[in-house]
């Protein structure tokens, strides 16, 4: 690393517009797939909307163009919209509750039917919350929560050019046997919800109507879970696999456990943990919650000077196809991995772009070929992936 501005490194196989923290300023950043760029300390002169804030008696008002959030004194939020939506039922606002968790096997493992059905416990406000920052790139809202054992400070975010509302909560975690669940009720009228898997996504109903639907009360989601109707939907995602429980009208998202077996200390303390709601226009998978999705698993890298890396092109030309994988092969002949999948479960046809390889065949996940070689055309190969497909190339000069 050279001495020079602030650098930000994109491990994403998708392009990053953003709002970013730079030692708690707000920078912006436009970096390209498995690139680099440097920070900019005010948005470009060609960005539209910057974030709105206006403050009544009762709560703040928020807005980016793309998201409408309104947020009471107390920390509650109000409203989440589109501008066009609200996505709250009327009278019904996301809180956070405990749940008994006490399952009679696996303590660390399993969620008993019967603790999920429980009544739940709110966590109570702690003091008023605060509008913390304020800028054309962000506007963050603060609050407090708390039990008898633990404490909990929440931020919401919204920042420029962002549809989601950003969620950390900083915990100190010193419950017994205790679930905390963030709950999102939802004004939208699905059957199913859909969950993300490590290549792909699976659905679940949304009610209990017979015992197989009732045992599906929590299921494990790989970056995502989300409900919608045909011009409608909601979100929750994360960097990682969490548990959701998504049933009538709400998303549950497990956000601490607390057992006691094997390890009587598991989970307590300090904890910090990050989600986002997303709004979309329909139905998730085809509205680009895949590329939501790996913005946040693959968070950029920030390095305080200029890295010496030589960014690597490749440009993927095939709608619902992303690259899970980039690599230099094993043997360190100078040939590259990429590891591509099919992300909504149809057939996609198009062209995989990598300037500089003339030669490509396909190779199992332990990169041995299987299937002769052929040429590319100036770089660019075109490529067939079935439904849910996952594809490994070895590309050579």
């Amino acid at each position: 690393v050279e001495q020079g501005p602030t650098h930000v490194l994109n491990p994403a196989p998708v392009a990053i517009q953003q709002v970013i923290d730079v030692d708690g300023v707000p920078a912006w950043v436009n970096v390209a797939p498995f690139s680099t760029a440097a920070t900019e300390d005010v948005l470009p002169e060609w960005f539209g909307e910057i974030v709105h804030v206006r403050e009544d008696k009762n709560e703040w008002h928020i807005n980016n163009g793309h998201l409408y959030v309104s947020i009471s004194h107390d920390g509650t939020i109000t409203s989440l919209s589109n501008g066009a939506r609200n996505v709250l039922p009327e009278g019904q606002f996301p809180t956070f509750t405990l749940r008994n968790d006490r399952p009679a096997e696996y303590d660390a493992w399993d969620i008993d039917m019967a603790d999920a059905n429980a009544p739940a416990t709110m966590t109570l406000h702690n003091g008023v919350a605060a509008l913390v920052e304020h800028s054309p790139m962000r506007a963050i809202v603060e609050c407090s929560y708390a039990t008898e054992a633990s404490q909990f400070t929440v931020r919401y975010t919204i920042s420029a050019g962002s549809p989601r509302l950003d969620i950390s909560l900083d915990a100190n975690w010193q419950e017994n046997e205790q679930r905390l669940q963030w709950c999102l009720p939802t004004d939208v009228h699905a059957r199913e919800a859909v969950f993300g898997t490590q290549f792909g996504h699976v659905r679940r109903p949304r009610h209990a109507n017979t015992s197989w639907d009732l045992a599906q009360f929590e299921v494990c989601g790989h970056r995502y879970a989300a409900v919608h109707e045909p011009r409608f939907g909601v979100a929750l995602l994360a960097d990682g696999p969490r548990g959701y429980d998504v049933r009538d009208n709400q998303i549950r998202l497990t956000v601490l456990r607390a057992p006691r077996f094997p390890d009587p200390f598991a989970d307590r303390g300090r904890q910090k943990i990050e989600w986002s709601v997303l709004l979309t226009d329909g139905d998730p998978i085809v509205h680009g919650i895949e590329l939501e999705a790996s913005r946040i698993a693959h968070p950029l890298r920030i390095v305080d000077g200029v890295p010496q890396v030589t960014p690597f092109h490749v440009d993927v030309d095939i709608d619902g196809v992303m690259i899970s994988a980039l690599k230099p092969a094993d043997n360190d002949n100078g040939d590259i991995i990429i590891r591509l999948w099919e992300t909504t479960g149809g057939r996609a046809n198009g062209a995989l772009t990598v300037p500089g390889f003339a030669v490509v065949s396909d190779c199992d996940a332990l990169e041995v070929p299987c299937g002769d070689a052929w040429h590319t055309t100036d770089g660019a190969i075109q490529l067939t992936l079935e439904a849910f497909q996952i594809r490994t190339l070895r590309l050579s000069k």
